[in-house]
């Protein structure tokens, strides 16, 4: 038979779903009398909720953000870095450490989703997507902010890339963040 959005039940015996790519996922006891319901085995991701290299994937993006958002303000917000001549640079020092930052919250998001996908009483799951959540918030500000200088900047984008040839990669992505801010509202109505 097929259990559900798990993949399909074999020889493991019932309650144990089997993942498409052929992997058991490990199975934790519900309430007495209940059949166990599948917890896929997310130890590639992270070891467990509580463990070290979670903390340490938390508070390195923690630390991404603080030094992202200074950076910010320093090299995007400020009078003193409005030549024209220097926005590929900036965006050079910028867009690898952005989106290192992007992909570790995504991680750290995917992971506390997987874990709730089969349990979503697990409040330790909830707290660590909780705690993703906020630091994403302060990510999505940061964004917020770049997508709008780079709004603001986008005539010298295409300038900027052809003289800033690690940028090359990045260009469409960038065009992209520009086009999808003519339908924000200006970040000073936010």
């Amino acid at each position: 038979g097929t259990a559900r959005g798990h993949g399909r039940r074999d020889q493991h015996g019932p309650g144990v779903a089997k993942s498409s790519d052929g992997r058991n996922p490990v199975t934790r006891p519900t309430n007495k009398g209940a059949k166990a319901l599948p917890q896929w085995d997310l130890s590639p991701l992270y070891e467990d909720l509580e463990g070290p290299d979670i903390q340490t994937a938390l508070a390195r993006l923690s630390a991404m953000i603080d030094e992202l958002e200074t950076w910010t303000v320093d090299h995007l917000d400020s009078p003193d870095h409005e030549s024209e001549s220097d926005g590929g640079g900036r965006l050079e020092g910028l867009l690898p450490r952005l989106e290192e930052a992007i992909l570790l919250r995504g991680r750290l998001g995917t992971y506390a989703h997987c874990r709730l996908s089969t349990d979503s009483r697990d409040a330790a799951a909830r707290r660590r997507l909780s705690e993703v959540e906020q630091l994403g918030l302060g990510l999505g500000r940061i964004l917020r902010r770049f997508d709008q200088w780079l709004a603001d900047h986008a005539a010298q984008l295409g300038a900027w890339g052809r003289a800033t040839p690690s940028l090359a990669e990045y260009l469409p992505a960038l065009w992209d963040r520009v086009d999808d801010q003519q339908w924000r509202m200006p970040l000073e109505q936010e």
